[in-house]
């Protein structure tokens, strides 16, 4: 995942409660999925999520985002 130095996540802004459950929900519904994250400062970040790239997110997306949009990679029954 591609993330600019400007938006690099700021572990003094994650909120403990809340945020930290959004994260976990992140991690589980974005893997193996194009995730789009729109940030506070318009940047368009897109690329397929491998496992490895769950924490990076679940960091960066709920203190740093102003929108989400995923596409799905998993086939539905």
């Amino acid at each position: 995942m591609k993330f600019h130095p400007a938006d690099a996540g700021d572990p003094g802004r994650s909120r403990r409660g809340d945020a930290s459950r959004a994260r976990t929900r992140l991690a589980a519904l974005y893997l193996n999925t194009r995730l789009e994250i729109i940030t506070d400062s318009g940047t368009l970040i897109a690329e397929d999520q491998p496992e490895p790239m769950a924490e990076p997110i679940r960091e960066f997306a709920p203190t740093r985002t102003t929108g989400l949009v995923t596409h799905s990679t998993r086939s539905i029954p």
